[in-house]
């Protein structure tokens, strides 16, 4: 069993609860966090505990190595990217640049920083410490807190998370951003984000290509 998740390091912790893929007695029953089909629009970014879902299904369904979450170069950016948004991942440690290719007019999303756990005040003192600096093109791009609430995921085996496939639910906290679609063309996007001894540091170099036209 996994103790505790934090994205992106590739944890060998304890989650209580979650070694069995099911949620733990006094927990909401688990629901679906599989991506949209192809014939939905673009995602209500607003919707953070959806999208936060959807995100750690993103990178609990991807094998060790073709984690997105330590891509050190951005060839795994467009991996199993979801219809209406396009995810984006922290780093851990040193410094990383990823230089990616994505669609115009997709919004953008992901956590600066974030945590899973199954015990009790984790999210609290994780929280208490969290920061995060996220600008794109120069400009500085607001984080929302989310303290704690109850996150559900899918995974597969493998995977740098769980280790195991299942439908994890459990509690998680974060600071979440995101940034409308963007124009065609060379954009920057930078991801800084720290709590207790969890610091990252990405810089997304995103070539942004216009929709072929029907």
């Amino acid at each position: 069993m996994i103790r505790r998740l934090v994205a992106p390091v590739v944890c060998a912790l304890l989650l209580a609860g979650c070694g069995t893929g099911q949620s733990t007695p006094g927990e909401r029953p688990t629901s679906s966090a599989e991506k949209p089909t192809p014939e939905q629009p673009a995602l209500d970014v607003s919707d953070m505990e959806n999208l936060h879902e959807m995100w750690w299904t993103w990178v609990a369904r991807a094998p060790k190595e073709r984690n997105p979450a330590t891509d050190t170069t951005g060839k795994l950016c467009a991996n199993d990217q979801p219809v209406g948004v396009w995810f984006v991942a922290p780093s851990y440690g040193l410094p990383v640049t990823r230089h990616c290719s994505m669609p115009a007019d997709v919004p953008l999303a992901g956590p600066a920083v974030n945590l899973l756990s199954g015990v009790p005040g984790d999210c609290k003192r994780f929280m208490a410490g969290a920061k995060a600096a996220v600008t794109l093109d120069g400009d500085a791009v607001p984080s929302k807190a989310v303290d704690d609430e109850y996150v559900t995921f899918s995974a597969l085996a493998g995977n740098a998370y769980t280790g195991e496939t299942g439908v994890y639910t459990i509690h998680g906290c974060r600071l979440w951003f995101s940034v409308p679609g963007l124009e065609p063309g060379e954009h920057t996007l930078t991801i800084q984000g720290s709590s207790e001894d969890v610091a990252g540091n990405v810089t997304y170099e995103l070539t942004v290509t216009a929709a072929r036209s029907r």
